[in-house]
């Protein structure tokens, strides 16, 4: 594996271990504060919100990404375009998510509640996220993982000042907390690609054409988002909080085992975008990270069992069953990492018509196995099924990933 990439990977794995250690203290520390209902509930509806987030400036990020990858003159536009998209967008978004809200999830919470829930997920950390985007495009991997870092960070600042500040602790006190912090990690990473990058700052008109490329990245991003986020708004949908509560922290514990696998496919991004077309060493270079990706499976799989076994000290005794399904879903970091790596290279390979077909099956199997086993088994349904869509899913996606490409 080429040297600057290994350097790039360790500087986004590094980043990413410290967002997954801030992201696991503050969901600890959340579900201990508003208990299993409490935290089963908010992981609920943050499910669906973020879920609708992946909707948030219609594709022109992973535009950008692509487009000022291969040419550095292109990103001064390409952020304008993308900034002000995902603003608009957003707050469009923001009304629709309380409305699904009420209508579908049969919410109870206040709306005030609901858009404080909305507003992060929907606009202030794909603020973060864009801002990281244009970190990768120019290759500066350390400010590309911190980005990823400053929503986190927030969170568990807002849980803090929640508990310094308010009487009783709740989650409509927490989420007052939640919002200013998200607001405050949004602006610093919008300051600092002003700072280092320099773009500018006002709003450029897009082409039709930039739209219709721009909406097969939105396509990946709603179904890739899809995936990884509305299973815990099934679930609390179909099997009530308490067991929401219980699968979001077994589907945390893989999440973050998953971490250095899904760093690699960050990080290579640019640089298979920039190898487009140079079949050969594409294919070279495919090849490593493919091993390197396999490697990264295999050692998940037993690490995954054994920390299992700390759900319960971490997130207090009520978990006790979080570790039973963290053990039956030890195969899921294995799977998440080679997912995401098969959908990077499809990408960054000029295949998005098949990443879309192949995760849209595999979306539309989970929605399906999750409507027929969650009702029956509860949380090992849930997990169950989300293991048999990414078995499935990462199978086709590598299938796809070694067919000739037809022009």
């Amino acid at each position: 594996m080429a040297s600057p990439l290994a350097r790039n990977t360790l500087l986004m794995v590094f980043w990413q271990a410290l967002r997954a250690g801030l992201q696991a203290a503050w969901a600890i520390g959340l579900a201990r504060v508003l208990g299993l209902n409490g935290y089963g509930t908010f992981a609920g509806h943050a499910g669906l919100a973020t879920a609708l987030g992946a909707l948030s400036g219609v594709g022109f990020g992973l535009l950008m990404l692509q487009e000022a990858s291969r040419d550095a003159g292109a990103f001064v536009p390409r952020w304008r375009k993308a900034l002000w998209r995902l603003v608009t967008s957003a707050l469009l978004l923001s009304a629709v998510y309380v409305g699904l809200a009420v209508s579908w999830l049969d919410t109870s919470l206040h709306w005030m509640t609901l858009l404080a829930i909305a507003l992060p997920e929907l606009l202030l950390v794909p603020l973060t996220t864009l801002a990281s985007y244009a970190f990768q495009a120019h290759e500066r991997m350390g400010w590309a993982g911190a980005m990823y870092a400053l929503a986190p960070l927030g969170n568990g600042l807002a849980l803090v000042l929640c508990l310094l500040a308010a009487n009783p602790v709740n989650l409509a006190s927490y989420l007052h907390w939640h919002v200013v912090l998200a607001g405050g990690a949004a602006l610093f990473s919008l300051l600092a690609v002003a700072a280092l990058l320099r773009p500018g700052w006002m709003p450029m008109r897009a082409g039709r054409g930039e739209y219709m490329e721009a909406s097969g990245f939105v396509a990946m991003r709603v179904i890739d988002t899809g995936l990884g986020t509305i299973d815990k708004t099934l679930v609390y949908r179909l099997a009530g909080a308490d067991v929401a509560g219980q699968y979001t922290a077994a589907y945390r514990l893989a999440a973050l085992i998953a971490l250095p696998a899904v760093s690699l496919a960050i990080s290579a991004a640019p640089k298979l975008f920039r190898r487009l077309g140079a079949a050969a060493e594409q294919m070279r270079f495919l090849r490593a990270l493919a091993f390197a990706g396999l490697g990264l499976g295999v050692v998940s799989i037993p690490l995954a069992w054994g920390l299992s076994f700390a759900l319960p000290w971490l997130f207090g005794p009520a978990f006790g069953q979080a570790a039973e399904l963290a053990r039956l879903n030890c195969a899921l970091p294995a799977l998440l990492g080679l997912a995401t790596l098969g959908c990077t290279m499809l990408m960054a390979r000029g295949r998005k018509r098949v990443r879309i077909g192949i995760q849209l099956v595999a979306l539309l199997l989970m929605l399906l196995l999750m409507g027929m086993w969650v009702p029956a088994f509860g949380g090992g349904g849930a997990i169950l099924a989300v293991g048999s869509t990414y078995l499935v899913l990462v199978a086709a996606l590598w299938f796809a990933l070694w067919q000739p490409v037809r022009d």
